[in-house]
């Protein structure tokens, strides 16, 4: 398996790179996600995917949004037919659900954000994200120990589906992403 691409996106920082591997990264300095999101939709180097859910979405899907649109533009003649998409590790919903829950018995269905989507399964964000990139691949959540683990995890799907091309992994915390695009060798 070969690491062709990668893209990071630290909320801590305010900075997002993304790159071939092997180059130097790009980076894009930011004061929020969606300064981010308008610099990726103003500019025609960058895969434009459907971010039309962007403004209601958690930070953890705009992350995973955001993210994988960076890492996909790394890559030369982006398509993603027959692409993977796996979220991997990372911190789930449980943040995003108790902002949430806070919310809504702090101010009430009524004057709270009770509207929000909230994403409630680990999943949701790479399903976003599968959505904005037009991904009809598999989209999977994976919980590894190790990094060894990931690696085997990863092997065994290019070595089970003939069809599949690229795989790319998504692991969203609180305030970082970090997409990765693996294509198998040959």
């Amino acid at each position: 398996m070969k690491h062709i691409a990668t893209a990071t996106i630290d909320l801590t920082d305010g900075i997002a790179s993304y790159g071939l591997v092997g180059e130097p990264p790009h980076t894009i300095p930011f004061a929020s996600l969606p300064e981010l999101r308008q610099a990726i939709c103003d500019s025609p180097e960058f895969v434009q995917g459907d971010l039309a859910d962007f403004r209601r979405a958690a930070d953890n899907v705009r992350l995973a949004q955001l993210g994988t649109l960076l890492c996909a533009s790394a890559v030369p003649n982006w398509d993603s037919e027959d692409t993977a998409l796996i979220g991997l590790n990372g911190d789930g919903c449980a943040h995003n659900n108790r902002l949430f829950w806070d919310d809504f018995t702090t101010h009430g269905r009524e004057s709270g954000r009770a509207t929000l989507f909230v994403p409630t399964l680990p999943s949701i964000p790479v399903c976003e994200a599968a959505i904005t990139l037009s991904i009809h691949g598999p989209v999977r959540y994976l919980k590894t120990e190790t990094a060894a683990q990931t690696t085997e995890l990863l092997v065994d799907m290019f070595a089970s589906d003939s069809l599949l091309r690229q795989i790319m992994t998504a692991e969203i915390t609180i305030n970082k992403a970090i997409v990765n695009l693996y294509q198998p060798t040959i």
